[in-house]
């Protein structure tokens, strides 16, 4: 017991100790752990700094909001004035038509836990109204959503070319719809567009085109099919191919003769091809009939008729130069610019009240102005003569009863005060709901053809005057004709007569003195045939026959065989039948199966 409480206070000291160098230990954890913290809690700081940083720069708009709609958070993507967000309910920046949509959106996040994606309209703080697509996220905490995260990028401007995209496309298809050609669009191997005159020209409708059933080179004509087929592989190789004419055959058979514009596009992604057909079958058709007229007219019917060929000429270049240019989807406004100025007729857009809002090149160019400018806004009133102005309000009045009206003449007056015809196709223009928003005419210069008309008119005339002319010269001329066979007649019984009398009574004493048979009856033969044109036409220098083949002839007519011929001749029956041979060629009957005879009796 002694010995116990002696060693005690050692004991003691020895425990104190250990526990000193225990605590300094944990000391010494301590402060690496607080060292450890206090690094982290820099990097935490830092992170905050560039996640703020990245809010802050974020093109989009970001918003954070708690469970009831107010605005926790905003980056300066969304407004400058971050200050006077904070705290507001989201709804005041938001269509009121929209409020309940986004409701629903957010307490399907708050329920689901899960991020939606959405489309809506905010409000600017300055009153603007902008389209955003969006996406909402929840934040969670202690495993419960307690914000919603809002990320909303600008798709403004995409949704405004879309409509404005659409707006063109519309008027694109307005234009091809009312067009007097016919328009189309080949993407791949598919057609994908043909306007409405393509259904009336060619027989076939939208749906046999665009399912397949039927193709454009289906209505080729057989002897244009190669010219087409190698254009159209030229365009594939992205080569610009000048307007050429090519003939169609209509699903009823009727052949068309055309001239084709194409140029190669951009169609939903892809390289098309634009097609414009101009239907030139009528214009063939006068052509043609010129061409007759002047083949009967004499030399000042043959001037005129080359007037007409030189202005028909001059329209076929205007024709081939119209261009079409490709234009890409989204330059759709650009491409309708250019159909309307390849069109070599003028084209002309106007309000209700017949107010020009829009015109081509070829309007301009007509009418003699120099820029569209001067035509914008002018009545299309004030381009017809005075005169005419009635009658062409109550055709516009007839345009709106029927929807169009077609091929109207008119007399329109220039920037000069000239004056000259015109044929005018109208039709009226309807808006998105319906309702009739305007006009569009197409107007076509008919000066040549009208001069064309007087022409062919004069020359009808005169070709008249003509035909009198020469039926009393044809008259006068088969009374001159009845005396030369009258008097022939009588030249052919005077030699008949003499012959018998004089030339028959020595070829019977002849054969009484029994001279050579043969030679007296040729003799008898062609005494009697001496009127006939036998001689004239066998001694016909296109013939060339020689002498011995001319005599063989006169033998052969007289009905002597080859034997008798060489017998008489002195020369071998072989050569009898080559010079029969040689006339035979030379008659043109060698392959024919004709009696030689028979034949040279008849000539």
């Amino acid at each position: 017991m002694m010995h116990d409480k002696k060693n005690k206070p050692g004991t003691t000291l020895r425990g104190l100790e250990t526990k000193i160098r225990s605590l300094e230990k944990q000391i010494v954890r301590l402060k690496e752990s607080l060292r450890i913290c206090r690094k982290t809690h820099k990097e935490l700081e830092n992170s905050d700094a560039k996640l703020r940083l990245l809010f802050k720069t974020a093109p989009e708009r970001i918003i954070n909001t708690d469970l009831k709609g107010r605005i926790l958070y905003m980056n300066y993507a969304s407004t400058r004035n971050v200050k006077d967000i904070i705290g507001k309910h989201i709804n005041q920046f938001i269509i009121p038509e929209e409020r309940k949509k986004i409701k629903q959106i957010m307490d399907s996040v708050t329920q689901s836990g899960k991020k939606k994606s959405y489309e809506a309209h905010f409000i600017d703080p300055d009153g603007k109204k902008l389209f955003f697509d969006c996406t909402a996220s929840p934040i969670k905490k202690d495993g419960q959503v307690s914000e919603i995260l809002i990320i909303a990028a600008n798709i403004t401007e995409q949704k405004e070319a879309e409509a404005a995209l659409k707006e063109s496309e519309a008027k694109f298809r307005t234009l091809a719809e009312q067009s007097p050609n016919m328009i189309f669009i080949i993407a791949g191997d598919r057609i994908v567009y043909i306007n409405k005159k393509c259904e009336e020209v060619m027989g076939f409708t939208k749906e046999d085109y665009y399912s397949g059933k039927v193709n454009l080179f289906q209505s080729i004509a057989p002897d244009s099919f190669e010219k087409a087929k190698k254009s159209y592989e030229k365009h594939l190789t992205g080569q610009e191919i000048p307007s050429y004419e090519y003939s169609l055959r209509t699903k009823n058979g009727d052949r068309i003769e055309a001239i084709i514009t194409s140029r190669q596009i951009q169609y939903g992604g892809e390289t098309a091809t634009l097609g414009v057909i101009t239907d030139i079958t009528e214009r063939k058709r006068a052509e043609s009939a010129l061409r007759k007229d002047h083949d009967v007219l004499e030399q000042r019917v043959k001037e005129r008729t080359n007037e007409l060929m030189a202005a028909n000429l001059r329209m076929k270049q205007e024709i081939e130069e119209r261009k079409q240019a490709e234009r890409t989807l989204e330059e759709r406004e650009r491409m309708q610019r250019i159909i309307l100025d390849s069109s070599p007729d003028a084209i002309t857009m106007t309000d209700g009240s017949g107010t020009i809002m829009e015109c081509n090149q070829s309007c301009i160019d007509m009418l003699g102005y120099d820029s569209k400018e001067e035509l914008m806004g002018k009545s299309a009133f004030d381009l017809i003569v005075k005169k005419e102005q009635s009658l062409a309000l109550k055709n516009l009045q007839q345009t709106l009863a029927k929807g169009a009206v077609k091929n109207i003449e008119y007399t329109h007056v220039k920037k000069d005060r000239t004056e000259f015809p015109c044929e005018m196709s109208a039709s009226v223009v309807h808006d998105a709901s319906g309702k009739a928003a305007g006009f569009v005419a197409v107007t076509k210069d008919i000066s040549a053809r009208k001069r064309a008309e007087q022409a062919l008119k004069k020359s009808e005339a005169e070709l008249r005057k003509q035909k009198l002319a020469l039926e009393e010269k044809n008259i006068a001329l088969r009374e001159i004709i009845a005396q030369i066979e009258i008097e022939k007649r009588k030249i052919e019984e005077d030699v008949i007569i003499n012959v018998e009398l004089v030339f028959s009574p020595i070829l019977d004493r002849l054969k009484e003195k029994q001279c050579d048979f043969e030679y007296i009856n040729l003799l008898q033969h062609h005494l009697k045939s001496l009127t006939s044109s036998f001689g004239s036409k066998i001694m016909d220098k296109t013939l060339n026959l020689t002498p011995r083949e001319i005599e063989i002839c006169n033998m052969i007519k007289g009905g002597m065989t080859s034997k008798d011929i060489s017998k008489l001749l002195n020369i071998s029956p072989q050569t009898v039948e080559r010079h029969r041979k040689n006339i035979r060629h030379k008659l043109g009957i060698a392959n024919r199966r004709v009696n030689l005879t028979r034949y040279l009796r008849q000539l």
